[in-house]
């Protein structure tokens, strides 16, 4: 496709990765048939038995690993600086924990 190699090419990538890895995670430790029901109790699993059990996941180098952390959100904690090299995304640092933004303390946020 004409998006192959841009960065939300990329991102929605390393997300779908994330998503599957959170209902492998459900269905393995809640069990199909409770997600198959849907309803409360399917969401229930998949927030508590597969995104809150997320630890270190590799997206295959896509952004750095993926972990719940509770009262914080963000998925990737990470950031990395790439380069374009001979038409190829290269990495050229590696990864660096990104602090946590509370963009609510900004008194320009919701404005």
């Amino acid at each position: 496709p004409d998006d192959y190699g841009n960065m939300d090419y990329i991102t929605s990538w390393a997300q779908s990765l994330i998503v599957a890895e959170i209902l492998r995670l459900a269905v393995e430790n809640a069990g199909y048939d409770v997600l198959a029901k849907g309803g409360e109790e399917a969401w229930q699993a998949v927030e508590t038995q597969g995104i809150q059990k997320l630890n270190n996941f590799d997206v295959g180098g896509l952004h750095g690993p993926v972990s719940y952390s509770p009262g914080d959100n963000r998925l990737s904690k990470s950031v990395r600086l790439f380069q374009i090299q001979s038409g190829e995304i290269v990495p050229i640092t590696d990864w660096i924990e990104a602090p946590v933004v509370k963009y609510e303390e900004f008194d320009w946020f919701g404005q």
